[in-house]
């Protein structure tokens, strides 16, 4: 039975079309800016040349169930996890542990989830944090066993810039998947 484009139903889990190529996890934001919209375009364009299928909840996939347990059962199908932290939460001023901050920029709360989630299920992760967002969390730099790359997506040529980070992901999840 076909249900979404790129997808086709079996038994009880949806299966890309193209057996060749790796499942990933994205996590992406529903809504962005108008001036990123069409860079996660670029990055989509790119994942069939590295022979990777990107999954996505409420793109690429239906929810179902809760938004919780179709990441779970999505994120265990897959070989490894791209979270994209992108602009989402935007504050003027305010204050983080009693320090007054001005002009802070955060991603959606569901990333913190999702890449904990890719933790717990072993998961080769990649987080990428535009040049924009505050790294909290999981996302710092040292707060748990991900790599976190920076990258401004409004610049034209940032697909390119992490061909190499993709291609390192690529081949941990091979690795892990054939131990």
């Amino acid at each position: 039975m076909a249900l979404s484009e790129g997808y086709f139903y079996a038994g009880e889990k949806f299966m890309s079309k193209e057996p060749d190529l790796m499942e990933v996890f994205i996590s992406r934001p529903n809504w962005l800016p108008d001036q990123l919209k069409s860079a996660l375009g670029k990055f989509d364009d790119m994942l069939p040349d590295l022979m990777m299928y990107g999954n996505t909840i409420g793109i690429s996939q239906p929810c179902l169930q809760t938004p919780f347990d179709d990441i779970v059962e999505l994120m265990t199908r897959c070989e490894c996890v791209i979270i994209f932290a992108l602009p989402q939460i935007y504050i003027k001023s305010g204050s983080i542990k009693e320090n007054t901050v001005d002009d802070v920029v955060l991603p959606t709360e569901w990333n913190q989830i999702e890449t904990a989630i890719a933790l717990s299920l072993k998961k080769p992760t990649l987080v990428l944090l535009h040049k924009d967002v505050s790294a909290r969390g999981l996302l710092e730099r040292g707060a748990a066993n991900v790599f976190i790359h920076t990258v401004d997506i409004s610049n034209d040529d940032w697909p390119r810039s992490i061909k190499p980070v993709l291609e390192i992901l690529k081949a941990r999840a091979f690795k892990e998947k054939n131990k």
